[in-house]
């Protein structure tokens, strides 16, 4: 079993690594879809955390402000304590959520 679950975070792992890829190319749209197939494949997974993380990026990046800070809100009452939580909440402050109608 514990081969499996290796395994399982192995393929976690790189799932996620193509998504920072796209986000470090400047295709941002492209890492959703990528985030997309992670969840579809890995719902629950272990590094779930991280998959947020890399999509509220994703939305910071296509301007997205609502979304990312819908996202980001909801992550931080969720996963206070998560390694993720500081990173999370600076990409709140470095893109403030457009209030104009």
């Amino acid at each position: 079993a514990a081969g499996g679950t290796a395994d399982r975070l192995r393929e976690e792992a790189e799932a996620l690594d193509g998504a920072r890829a796209r986000l470090a190319s400047g295709e941002p749209n492209a890492a959703l879809a990528r985030l997309g197939d992670y969840d579809r494949r890995f719902a629950g997974g272990s590094l779930h955390e991280e998959a947020l993380l890399l999509r509220i990026e994703a939305l910071v990046r296509l301007q997205d402000r609502s979304a990312a800070h819908a996202l980001g809100t909801r992550f931080l009452a969720t996963y206070p304590t998560s390694v993720h939580a500081g990173r999370v909440a600076q990409l709140l402050r470095d893109s403030p959520e457009d209030k104009t109608p």
